[in-house]
């Protein structure tokens, strides 16, 4: 997609320890328009979080990006230097990280910290900055936001929290936001009012965001397409709708059906067996095939590409060949 506002293609992420290599990202290939929000779904340990990291370009020593291209409003980052990255992250590109309860700085004040972001991007005087500061508690629903400025994280809830993350995130206005479970540890309730906010944050500031979840509900709600994925790769991809009515991967389908429901005929939820393999034993053929009750020979021996069922919903599994055409054995 040329009009995309971010473009991942082909990323490959590399894990070196202990004169190992694991490829924690494989072959990504994922887009975000200007003004969407898109989901990146899966369990813990398929890559989500480290690929948000490698679009910040805060990966860890040791951990580097081996092959491919992020491309950010047209230019490629993914060649960035440090200092030219310290130029986009928290102004261009701005991400809340997971965990509200530890993601602050527990000795400095919140407005402080959120005032950081203007002081490293800006030349506007104290007086401004805290005004600036104060006025985005406000926007993102912080009572008493003079007080709360004042407040070191103990002294706020973990919704407050998850507020000035936000807040800190949203400050100079963001082309992309990336949301890393920025639900986690919250109760339904509060998870309900930040959700509401970030919708209205998009809204509001045309904000694209990149939303990265394991909770379907929260992509539901939130998303305009999904990207599932599993163990480093994008696994399938379409509208959200489209997900939720026909998903086509049995891991999709594991997931969706895996979710709690009203329904009174549902009398016990399905589980995908098994748990994600880890980096050091990745199957040769497609990696869900040790958990895939569909899973034939063929799954264990070739890899996957992403088939296109239908315009817009693409597929990585022998279920499905090149036309979109289902393949009963896999063969």
């Amino acid at each position: 997609m040329t009009n995309s506002l971010l473009s991942i293609q082909d990323l490959k992420v590399t894990i070196r320890s202990k004169g190992m290599e694991m490829h924690a990202v494989n072959s990504l290939n994922l887009e975000i328009p200007p003004h969407s929000v898109v989901g990146l779904v899966g369990e813990s340990g398929c890559g989500k979080s480290i690929t948000a990291m490698s679009i910040m370009g805060l990966l860890a020593p040791g951990v580097s990006i081996s092959g491919g291209r992020i491309l950010f409003d047209g230019e490629e980052i993914s060649s960035y230097t440090p200092a030219q990255m310290r130029q986009v992250v928290g102004k261009s590109i701005s991400m809340i990280f997971q965990e509200p309860m530890t993601a602050l700085n527990p000795v400095t004040r919140v407005g402080k910290q959120v005032e950081e972001v203007l002081k490293l991007h800006t030349n506007l005087p104290h007086a401004e900055r805290k005004k600036m500061v104060v006025d985005m508690f406000k926007a993102v629903s912080i009572p008493d936001a003079e007080d709360r400025y004042k407040a070191y994280p103990f002294q706020l809830s973990g919704g407050l929290r998850q507020r000035v993350c936000i807040a800190m995130a949203m400050i100079l206005n963001p082309k992309l936001l990336i949301a890393d479970e920025p639900t986690t540890a919250l109760d339904v309730t509060i998870e309900a009012q930040i959700l509401k906010l970030m919708r209205d944050l998009k809204h509001n500031y045309d904000t694209s965001i990149l939303m990265i979840t394991h909770n379907l509900g929260i992509v539901s709600e939130l998303c305009d397409a999904v990207n599932v994925m599993y163990l480093g790769e994008i696994v399938e991809r379409a509208e959200t709708q489209r997900i939720f009515d026909s998903p086509l991967h049995p891991y999709t389908q594991g997931l969706i059906h895996s979710v709690p429901t009203i329904e009174p005929e549902i009398q016990k939820l399905e589980n995908i067996p098994g748990m994600v393999p880890d980096l050091m034993h990745v199957p040769e053929g497609c990696r869900f095939c040790e958990r895939c009750a569909r899973a034939t020979a063929r799954c264990s021996r070739e890899h996957p590409e992403l088939y296109e069922r239908e315009p817009g919903h693409f597929v990585r599994c022998f279920l499905y060949d090149a036309k979109g055409e289902v393949s009963g054995d896999g063969e």
